[in-house]
């Protein structure tokens, strides 16, 4: 299996992740989430005992206005194609 510069399978970079439920490992797929940030995006949520939401990620201690955009944008629906 191709790995990416982060050491994640590139076949896992087309995945959107669940905040709520995914490993450290899918977090790390996301824009501007390498290992460390996604271990702290796990341990974030494991203290809080309740789900992270895409528009709060900004509160996580090491995540930027920036990367908290990139990581909100990955994980928006995608637009259907309409008809035509």
């Amino acid at each position: 299996m191709a790995h990416g510069l982060s050491g994640i399978p590139l076949a896992w970079a087309a995945h959107q992740p669940d905040l709520a439920t995914a490993s450290w490992r899918e977090l790390a797929c996301l824009p501007g989430v390498g290992p460390a940030r996604a271990r702290a995006i796990v341990a974030h949520r494991a203290g809080l005992g309740v789900p992270i939401q895409a528009s709060l990620i900004g509160l996580i201690p090491g995540i930027g206005a920036q990367t908290a955009q990139a990581i909100q944008a990955a994980l928006a629906p995608q637009a259907a194609d309409g008809p035509g």
